[in-house]
C-alpha cells in the first residue's frame, strides 16, 4: 500500500493522459490527469510483556508464546520492533540497616528514593530486554525471551512511561506499543503508579492524533479487561484457547496497522 499510486483522470491540467487525447479536436479539454503518490508509512512495534508474581506458571507461558509469535511475525514482515519483559520489587525506603530490605539496595539508592517518594513502601521497576529495535531476531534475543520469569510486582506506569520513551527514538511514522498483561493495572506502588499511569497514556492517547509521528498503545489482556479501564484499546484473550489467542493478536495487530494507512 505504501507503493501504491493513485490515478485522477479527466483533469484541465496536469499530465497529458495518452487515452484522452481524441477528445481534444472535439473541444474537450480534459486530457490531463494527476498520479499521486501515497506517503510512505514505517513502522516500529515495542512488544511489552507482563513477569509480575501473578503470570507465574501457565500465563508466562501462555504471554510468551503470544509474544513470540507476534515478535517471529514483524521479523518475517521486516518491520522493526524491540521485545522487553516488566516486573519489579517493593521496598521500604525507612528499612532499618541489616534489614532484608536494606540489603536489596544500596543506602545511597535508598536514599535518591526517599527525596522522591519519601518515607514508606516503594516499588522500583525491572524491564529485561530481551531485543533491541536495530538487533536481529536471532538466537541469542529467542532465548533472551525464553528465559523471561515471572517475579514480584507491577508496575505500570513507570513501565509505560518507559516504553513510550523507547518507542519515542525511533524515527518512523507509526510507533505502537503491546502491552501484555494478566492482572491488575498497577498492583503495587498503587497511588503513585496511577498517577503516572494516567499521565503517559494521556500522553500516548496525544500522540496518536499526530499527522507523521504517531503512537498507539494496545492492550493485550490475557483473562481480564484491566486496560479498558483506561480506555486502551484492547485485545482480550482467553488462556484457555491458545492458538485463538495467537491469531487474535496477530490479526489485531494488522488491523490497526492497515487503519492507520487508511488515515
Amino acid at each position: 500500500m505504501n507503493r501504491r499510486s493513485a490515478n485522477s483522470p479527466n483533469l484541465l491540467r496536469g499530465r497529458l493522459h495518452g487515452s484522452k487525447l481524441a477528445r481534444v479536436p472535439t473541444g474537450n479539454r480534459r486530457a490531463f490527469r494527476r498520479i499521486d503518490k501515497p506517503r510512505k508509512k514505517s513502522y516500529a512495534v515495542l512488544i511489552g510483556v507482563d513477569l509480575s508474581g501473578s503470570t507465574g506458571g501457565s500465563r508466562e507461558v501462555e504471554l510468551r508464546r503470544m509474544a513470540y509469535a507476534q515478535a517471529s511475525l514483524l521479523d518475517s514482515l521486516g518491520i522493526r520492533f524491540a521485545v522487553a519483559g516488566h516486573t519489579g520489587c517493593k521496598y521500604r525506603t525507612d528499612a532499618p540497616a541489616g534489614s532484608r530490605d536494606a540489603d536489596l539496595a544500596t543506602a545511597q539508592a535508598v536514599r535518591e528514593v526517599r527525596q522522591v517518594y519519601g518515607d514508606g513502601n516503594v516499588g522500583l521497576a525491572t524491564h529485561k530486554l530481551a531485543k533491541n529495535f536495530a538487533e536481529p531476531w536471532d538466537e541469542s534475543a529467542k532465548l533472551a525471551m525464553a528465559a523471561f520469569q515471572a517475579a514480584s510486582a507491577n508496575l505500570d506506569g513507570v513501565t509505560m512511561q518507559t516504553y513510550i520513551n523507547m518507542l519515542c527514538t525511533q524515527p518512523t511514522t507509526d510507533r505502537i506499543l503491546l502491552y501484555y498483561t494478566d492482572g491488575q493495572m498497577p498492583a503495587e506502588d498503587h497511588s503513585n503508579q496511577l498517577t503516572i499511569l494516567k499521565r503517559q497514556l494521556r500522553r500516548a492517547r496525544a500522540m496518536a492524533k499526530l499527522p507523521n509521528h504517531r503512537l498507539h498503545v494496545v492492550g493485550i489482556a490475557l483473562d481480564n479487561d484491566a486496560p479498558k479501564k483506561y480506555g486502551l484499546d484492547t485485545i482480550l484473550v482467553d488462556s484457555d484457547k491458545p492458538d485463538e489467542s495467537v491469531r487474535l493478536v496477530v490479526e489485531g495487530l494488522a488491523e490497526r496497522i492497515a487503519r492507520s494507512i487508511n488515515k
